[in-house]
């Protein structure tokens, strides 16, 4: 592969043509051009944490991901278990941990932390927990544009009461 190729393979994967491309120039026409064509990044798609992260600071909390990304093992440790997100509010009064998902997973996630001893802890000494499920729904009936809303899930005391 010659330094054209790999340029081009390279803009194909992260960028998108935004204008400016000439007629007259081959390299244009194949993308691969970067004196005539501008180029704009394609949107990443979000993580189901960096949702819950923008909808908690756009409700008026401060929020702060505590789930932690560990090399030696390839895997991502959640705080205590089970949260990705911690959350406080002054005005409600609210501490929060939540563990964020796709909406598929909300009853998955709830049964492991059912099953984990220190989220009951964590309820007892008066802090909350919620389960977020993130699920696509379209804008339109029929149409393209889709946007995500969170299924949210408060796990209870009284549920932990049932399971033990």
């Amino acid at each position: 592969m010659n330094l054209m190729q790999s340029i081009s393979s390279f803009k194909a994967l992260t960028l998108q043509p935004k204008g400016g491309q000439r007629a007259d120039c081959i390299a244009c026409q194949l993308n691969a051009c970067g004196v005539h064509a501008r180029y704009e990044p394609i949107a990443k798609k979000k993580s189901p944490t960096q949702r819950t992260l923008e909808k908690l600071r756009r409700d008026g909390f401060i929020a702060h991901v505590v789930e932690k990304w560990v090399p030696q093992a390839g895997r991502r440790v959640d705080a205590f278990g089970f949260g990705d997100v911690l959350a406080a509010s002054p005005s409600a009064a609210v501490i929060l941990l939540v563990q964020a998902t796709s909406g598929a997973h909300v009853q998955d996630r709830k049964r492991k932390i059912l099953a984990e001893p220190k989220a009951r802890t964590w309820l007892e000494s008066g802090g909350r927990i919620e389960v977020w499920g993130w699920r696509p729904l379209k804008v339109k009936r029929g149409g393209k544009a889709i946007r995500y809303e969170a299924k949210i899930e408060a796990v209870t005391m009284e549920e932990f009461d049932v399971e033990g």
